[in-house]
């Protein structure tokens, strides 16, 4: 007996499936594509990953709660060829302008779950508030000389 499954999306279409939703403050959508044991890391705000889907809606609801949809993700490059990962190069707008220190990158990594694509895997890596020049060379240094002795 054959079965009428969809063809599983590509993994760059379903980001930009979830960034849209996103965008528009929808949980329903972004929690459909989110794994039910995604691993979701935002190294800019969180030492530990966030582990299942339940913590990372959390943290997508607390940004909905102060943000609305103030803010939005624009992509500025995503990668298209692989099969279970994507990268996307992104910044945020307000009111279509620039948002301050928001240029950022993410990877994400999925798995075919019933015939649909579902994240697995996240991380997201923005751009910090404070630049540190050629002197966050120094601070760098400064730790391998420190593991060194």
């Amino acid at each position: 007996m054959a079965t009428n499954r969809a063809k599983p999306q590509s993994p760059s279409e379903a980001v930009l499936e979830m960034y849209a939703a996103f965008n528009r403050a929808d949980p329903a959508t972004v929690a459909e594509i989110i794994a039910e044991d995604v691993v979701y890391e935002d190294l800019h705000i969180f030492e530990a990953p966030m582990r299942g889907r339940a913590e990372a809606m959390n943290f997508f609801n607390k940004f909905w709660e102060n943000c609305g949809t103030k803010l939005h993700f624009i992509v500025d490059g995503i990668t298209t060829n692989d099969p279970t990962c994507c990268g996307v190069m992104w910044h945020m707008e307000h009111k279509g302008s620039h948002f301050p220190y928001s240029k950022g990158c993410s990877f994400y990594k999925f798995e075919n779950t019933n015939g649909k694509l579902k994240l697995v895997y996240g991380r997201d890596v923005m751009e910090p508030a404070k630049k540190h020049g050629l002197g966050g060379l120094g601070a760098i240094k400064g730790v391998l000389d420190q593991h060194e002795s």
